[in-house]
């Protein structure tokens, strides 16, 4: 689990956090909310990427593995490169990198350079390799914001198979509900700044599919939560 205790976090005069206490409970976790309601700003304080904040931090998480919003691979390097450039003993993890590019359809393009692949085979990379560093908790800073619809639910279908066979804990933000729904076992909403308080929604689905009725009224719940004024 992570909590935060009397977190306050601003940026100039503008306060993104006053004095939230938040716990993040072991699991499957997506924070939802528009752009600017500093989902991302709590993804880069849990990661240790922004220590300019008041307030108190516990954290049950040793190791962290982060995939970004942005692809950051190098393109004179192969997938195969770019994935061991961030372990620590690459050689170990040989069967592990084979098994999740297997899983995430990109194990024929492990020995290729990553200037000569397309974006969502880059996108997919990037997520093998929050996936095969050794870690307790990934966090995910919309993953698939770059990619059309098509590409999105296809890898959102291969992460969830992924995922299955995968006991670490999931910290993903997004701004997309349908996105929430396909991943999350709970469901944190950020409406607007600054964040003093949120609304915490259990995701107990029997199927994780668009069309699925219940799947539906959960969407609408959050949709016009989001849209209430307050």
């Amino acid at each position: 689990m992570i909590s935060f205790t009397n977190l306050t976090k601003k940026f100039g005069d503008k306060v993104i956090f006053d004095n939230l206490d938040i716990h993040i409970n072991p699991g499957k976790t997506v924070i939802l909310g528009p752009s600017g309601s500093g989902k991302t700003t709590l993804l880069r304080i849990i990661a240790g990427l922004d220590d300019d904040y008041e307030g108190v931090i516990e954290s049950e998480s040793a190791n962290l593995s982060y995939v970004f919003q942005e692809d950051r691979l190098l393109p004179w390097k192969t997938l195969r490169q770019n994935i061991e450039f961030i372990l620590p003993n690459p050689e170990q993890f040989m069967a592990r990198i084979n098994q999740v590019a297997k899983s995430l359809h990109i194990d024929d393009l492990l020995d290729k350079r990553t200037y000569v692949i397309s974006g969502g085979q880059k996108r997919r990379c990037a997520i093998a390799r929050g996936f095969i560093y050794p870690s307790d908790t990934i966090l995910m800073d919309e993953p698939f914001s770059s990619l059309d619809l098509y590409l999105k639910l296809h890898i959102i279908d291969d992460l969830k198979e992924l995922l299955e066979h995968d006991s670490r804990n999931l910290i993903l933000i997004t701004h997309d509900i349908n996105e929430a729904l396909l991943l999350a076992d709970e469901i944190i909403i950020f409406k607007h700044t600054p964040v003093s308080e949120f609304r915490r929604i259990k995701v107990d689905l029997k199927e994780r599919r668009i069309d699925n009725d219940e799947f539906n009224r959960l969407s609408k719940e959050i949709y016009h939560y989001l849209l209430e004024r307050s």
